[in-house]
C-alpha cells in the first residue's frame, strides 16, 4: 500500500523547558537548545546533544557539542546559565486522526504497510 503524504499535516511547535528535571523526562530526540549568544535553534537530530552519567554517583548530566573542541556540560547547576533549552513537539494529523507524536504516527504507518 502507497503512503498518502497529501493526507498527512504535520505541525511542530516548540516548548521551553523550564527545569533540569524536566528536561530528564523528556526524550532526547525531542530536546532542543539555543545559546544564548548565538541566534538560531540548534536542533538535536544532528547530534549536538547527548545525555551522559557521572562515574562516582551516577547523576545525569548533557554534553552539548556545539563546536569541534568545545565539550560544555550541564547540568542541574549550570541549566539556564549559557543555554536555553526547548522541547519540539511534533503532531501529525492524518485523515481524521491526530497523532500526538511522530513514533505514534510511524507505528501506525507500520502496521497499515504503508512502507
Amino acid at each position: 500500500m502507497e503512503r498518502e503524504f497529501n493526507k498527512e499535516i504535520w505541525t511542530v511547535t516548540f516548548r521551553k523547558i523550564k527545569t533540569f528535571n524536566e528536561m530528564l523526562s523528556i526524550p532526547i530526540e525531542e530536546i532542543c537548545f539555543d545559546n544564548k549568544n548565538t541566534p538560531g535553534l540548534h536542533v538535536s537530530d544532528v547530534g549536538y546533544i547527548k545525555k551522559c552519567h557521572t562515574l562516582i554517583h551516577n547523576h545525569p548530566y548533557y554534553k552539548i557539542l556545539d563546536c569541534v573542541s568545545c565539550n560544555n556540560m550541564v547540568d542541574v547547576n549550570t541549566f539556564n546559565d549559557e543555554y536555553l533549552f526547548y522541547q519540539m513537539i511534533t503532531k501529525v494529523k492524518f485523515g481524521n486522526k491526530t497523532y500526538k507524536n511522530k513514533q505514534e504516527y510511524f507505528n501506525m504507518l507500520l502496521n497499515k504497510n504503508y512502507y
